[in-house]
């Protein structure tokens, strides 16, 4: 079989569920095990409350941000 240009992507969306520590131990783990998957998009969408301390940890980090509206 040839090589596949196509991409996956994962998404998590948080709902108002879950804390601060929480999401520090979420994102840690993420990173930690995506090591080289180049292929895969990864998304991630806390409560709006921790939007801005979640794009301080993903810094430098191939994981995307998104918010939510509910």
């Amino acid at each position: 079989k040839g090589e596949s240009n196509m991409r996956s992507f994962v998404g998590g969306n948080h709902k108002m569920v879950g804390s601060k520590s929480s999401l520090v131990e979420l994102i840690g783990k993420l990173k930690s095990g995506l090591g080289d998957a180049g292929n895969v998009d990864v998304v991630i969408a806390p409560p709006t409350l921790y939007l801005d301390h979640a794009h301080q940890l993903l810094a430098g980090s191939p994981i995307q941000l998104s918010g939510q509206n509910c």
